[in-house]
């Protein structure tokens, strides 16, 4: 059950970071349209940082949940490697929106 909920997670936040490049490719002429851009882009980043939040409580409860250091370890290395791989791909989702 731990595997599949951070499988979702991480499937979650890859089709979060595609829908906020997606947003922000959008052109807003208007002042009403600006403020309903900015406010799909804080929902869309309340699920994005909860995403951020949960992937490292997941491998840390799968890794044993230990509460040593090599626990902080675990959790420190896992946050190091999700901004990583959002960057990655926010980079790789923007340059691809950016082409089209």
């Amino acid at each position: 059950m731990n595997i599949f909920l951070l499988v979702v997670a991480i499937v979650t936040l890859l089709a979060v970071l595609k829908r906020i490049t997606a947003i922000e490719k959008v052109n807003a002429g208007s002042i009403k349209k600006e403020i309903k851009k900015n406010t799909f882009l804080m929902l869309w980043g309340i699920i994005f940082v909860s995403c951020i939040v949960f992937i490292p409580y997941q491998v840390w409860v799968l890794t044993g949940s230990s509460n040593d250091w090599d626990g902080m370890y675990i959790i420190g290395a896992t946050v190091i490697a999700i901004v990583i791989i959002c960057l990655t791909f926010y980079s790789k989702f923007k340059v691809k929106k950016s082409l089209v």
